[in-house]
């Protein structure tokens, strides 16, 4: 038997604007023909009807959950966040991850849109201002950066702290 996070993502209101106010479940999902209370008539009864259905609960899929979870949109839709881990793992505070991401100005504006980018400041981010990507097998090398640094071209985020504010 495996064991999968369910999360559910309810419908959008101004209350849940920063985050979307979710139910969580836990589930337990088997290879046979039958539903977890054992009868395949059971089956019909108990199920739930789901709209949109992500599997993955990583970065990418929370996220995407979030994001569909805010949509006005999708108000009237069932979402289901499907995850096989335990849980999320909170970042430390005290504690550096090596595990990092580069956020992309595209992947910024959607953590502003769903109210994550203010958290993930609070935590820990490093901006990049230039970034320089070289051929070790020759002199070739290209260099990215705006005209006098005046925007940061992405932002060093690690994934804990990604996945924690999105979930």
């Amino acid at each position: 038997m495996n064991r999968l996070l369910c999360t559910t993502l309810v419908k959008y209101s101004q209350r849940n604007a920063v985050k979307p106010n979710r139910t969580v479940q836990w589930c337990g999902l088997s290879t046979s023909s039958t539903n977890l209370h054992g009868s395949p008539e059971q089956d019909t009864a108990n199920s739930q009807h789901y709209d949109i259905i992500i599997a993955g609960g990583g970065m990418v899929g929370t996220a995407l959950a979030c994001a569909l979870g805010k949509n006005t949109r999708l108000q009237n839709k069932n979402i289901l966040l499907l995850e096989a881990a335990a849980g999320f793992k909170q970042p430390s505070t005290e504690q550096y991850s090596n595990r990092v991401s580069a956020i992309s100005k595209g992947t910024y504006r959607l953590m502003k849109t769903i109210g994550a980018w203010e958290e993930i400041e609070q935590t820990r981010v490093k901006p990049v201002l230039k970034m320089q990507v070289w051929d070790a097998c020759s002199d070739a090398l290209i260099t990215f950066n705006y005209d006098d640094f005046s925007e940061n071209i992405s932002w060093i985020v690690e994934n804990d702290v990604l996945l924690a504010t999105v979930s």
